[in-house]
């Protein structure tokens, strides 16, 4: 089956690695792979949430990139490597103002840290530590995406990207669930979006909505 060429942009290597060649990478792009090589020296991540539609073409806006990240070695040294590293690349927590009051007061309370360039606050990382099974499932079987051919991030899978814009519900979800499947459809499995749907609670038939 593989390689399969998906766009004439677009192509599935394998089951976990696209190659992307992306003409113009927009700001949040450029965000979003910069901000991640910095996460990614600490933290194992998938990218989730309305970035990942728009990362392949979805034309609409967005004000965070939603990460979903499990710590590499021991919490407390990652959080202190990763304030020490932003630091170094010029980017701040705009509500975590340290790694000291990261771990006692913003993890404690399950407050995401929130990642930006220095003096902005758009667009931003929001960081979510791995929890459920799902959080874990995303950086399992996260993709590999290699953009233009030396840039890279990780998302989550798309079949559970997919599921939870259905658990989200909104019309813009639901619209960015449908670009995904329809661009990927050769080489998405449908049945595992509908058990992704059934483990998030839902009684969805996703064959009503997914239509190219």
């Amino acid at each position: 089956m593989f390689p399969i060429r998906i766009t004439s942009d677009i192509i599935g290597l394998n089951s976990k690695h696209i190659d992307y060649s992306k003409k113009h990478l927009s700001i949040l792009d450029e965000f979003a792979i910069d901000i991640a090589s910095v996460i990614n020296k600490f933290f194992s991540y998938a990218i989730v949430g309305g970035y990942v539609s728009i990362l392949f073409g979805r034309s609409r806006g967005t004000e965070d990139i939603d990460f979903i990240i499990r710590p590499r070695n021991a919490l407390e040294n990652a959080i202190i490597y990763l304030f020490e590293e932003i630091e170094k690349y010029n980017f701040w927590s705009i509500n975590c103002s340290n790694a000291v009051y990261a771990l006692r007061e913003c993890i404690p309370s399950k407050i995401r840290i929130r990642l930006a360039r220095k003096n902005m606050v758009i667009p931003n990382a929001e960081l979510k530590i791995a929890e459920s099974k799902l959080d874990y499932e995303s950086i399992e079987k996260r993709l590999k995406i290699t953009i233009n051919k030396n840039r890279q991030l990780y998302i989550g899978p798309l079949e559970l990207n997919i599921a939870y814009k259905f658990y989200l519900g909104s019309q813009k979800d639901i619209e960015d669930a449908v670009h995904l499947f329809c661009l990927f459809k050769e080489i998405i499995n449908k049945n595992a979006i509908q058990n992704y749907v059934s483990q998030l609670g839902l009684k969805v038939n996703i064959n009503e909505f997914l239509k190219c």
